[in-house]
Parts: C-alpha cells; sequence; structure tokens
C-alpha cells in the first residue's frame, strides 16, 4: 500500500514538474494583457473628458478628472502592483510594473500597442 502511495505522489510530482513551466508565460500574458486594458480604460476617459471639457491636445487632466468617466468613480484595479502615469491629451498613458512581464524588463514603461 505504502508502495502505491509513493508512487502515485511520484507521478503527480512529475506531472507537475513537467507542466509548471508552460504556465509561467500564459500568467504574464495575461497580467499584461490586463494592465493594457487598464490603460485603455484610462484613455476612454481621458477622451471622454477632453470633449465634455472641450479640452486640446497638451493640455492634462488630474486623475480625480478622469474618475468621474471610469467605473464606480474609481482607478482601473492595479494587477500586479503597477503604477499608471496619465499623460496629456493627445499622449497615451503608461504604466510601470516592479515585475517582468514576460518580455518588458521589471520597471519598463507598458503602453497601449
Amino acid at each position: 500500500m505504502k508502495t502505491v502511495c509513493l508512487l502515485t505522489g511520484l507521478v503527480v510530482l512529475l506531472t507537475v514538474a513537467v507542466f509548471l513551466p508552460s504556465f509561467v508565460p500564459a500568467r504574464d500574458t495575461a497580467r499584461l494583457n490586463s494592465i493594457i486594458i487598464n490603460l485603455r480604460i484610462l484613455e476612454g476617459a481621458k477622451d471622454q473628458w477632453a470633449l465634455d471639457r472641450s479640452k486640446k491636445t497638451g493640455e492634462m487632466p488630474l486623475e480625480s478628472d478622469l474618475t468621474l468617466y471610469l467605473n464606480n468613480g474609481r482607478m482601473p484595479a492595479v494587477v500586479v502592483g503597477e503604477s499608471y502615469k496619465i499623460h496629456p491629451v493627445g499622449s497615451n498613458s503608461t504604466a510601470v510594473a516592479q515585475v517582468k512581464l514576460g518580455s518588458i524588463p521589471t520597471g519598463s514603461a507598458i503602453t497601449i500597442p
């Protein structure tokens, strides 16, 4: 009976060891996609703010200006501890994550592709 349990445990561990590395890139891609979606949400809010307030290219909204156009009046949820930098109208906002996400090195600016 002990031998069967040990063999079953060994098979489970080997299966995990084989398949675990393939989940890491998928997790990083999902996190990066979530950050890009958050950036698109911020850009949509910024565009709506600019239209409603007759703002021109180069004018800078505050975070409080954009919350009026965001779901529940709050900035998008943070995915991996990243910070978002809102840029003036006409320039895309960026995010900086303090972890490596796929080919994006730690501390690099993430932008909308």
